[in-house]
């Protein structure tokens, strides 16, 4: 991690806007998860953000026995003090998070070794609904899976997560800025 500053700016307006939930596929060799249900959380672990002042760039985290690295480098902030909204229980883990706040629409989160699971809630900045896409995909960097939500950025974060083997990496698409949190990874349940 390296220390920098940066504006966040406002959020927008709130609108009226719904959350379209995720649905599993047919196909035993990978599960979409849309709730952090307490399977997920006891085969997970997540990477603590707690150590890290608001305002830090982060380009990459140690923990869970690997390194997971951030491209472009994300800025730490926490609800509520640095972003104003969160989800709630059981959509969410907390609603005060840590969270990691991107400009960019899109961030790739590549794992030093190969996970069996990989998940984090996401939430856009402006306080509206905005389509999110979560691109699994293997070391080589070719595409395993895609998980697609639309999302509410007025208290709607939601959880992007998968069960499969051998995920290399997250890419995380978005039309809008956004913030993410509680990235996790693990082995299978």
């Amino acid at each position: 991690t390296s220390a920098t500053a940066s504006n966040t700016g406002g959020r927008s307006v709130p609108s009226a806007g719904r959350v379209v939930e995720a649905v599993p596929e047919p196909n035993a060799s990978r599960t979409i998860l849309n709730k952090p249900n307490q399977q997920y959380l006891a085969h997970t672990c997540t990477f603590d953000l707690s150590g890290v002042a608001d305002g830090t760039a982060v380009d990459s985290l140690d923990g869970c026995g690997i390194t997971v690295t951030f491209s472009p480098a994300v800025e730490k902030l926490s609800v509520p003090a640095s972003w104003e909204t969160w989800g709630s229980p059981p959509a969410t883990e907390s609603q005060t998070p840590d969270i990691l706040f991107s400009v960019s629409t899109t961030v790739t989160l590549t794992f030093s070794a190969p996970v069996r699971i990989a998940g984090l809630e996401a939430e856009p900045g402006p306080f509206e609904v905005h389509p999110f896409t979560a691109e699994f995909r293997r070391p080589n960097g070719s595409l395993k899976f895609t998980a697609t939500r639309d999302i509410d950025g007025n208290a709607g974060a939601r959880l992007l997560a998968v069960k499969t083997k051998n995920i290399g990496s997250v890419v995380v698409v978005s039309d809008r800025d956004f913030a993410f949190a509680e990235v996790r990874v693990g082995r299978a349940f």
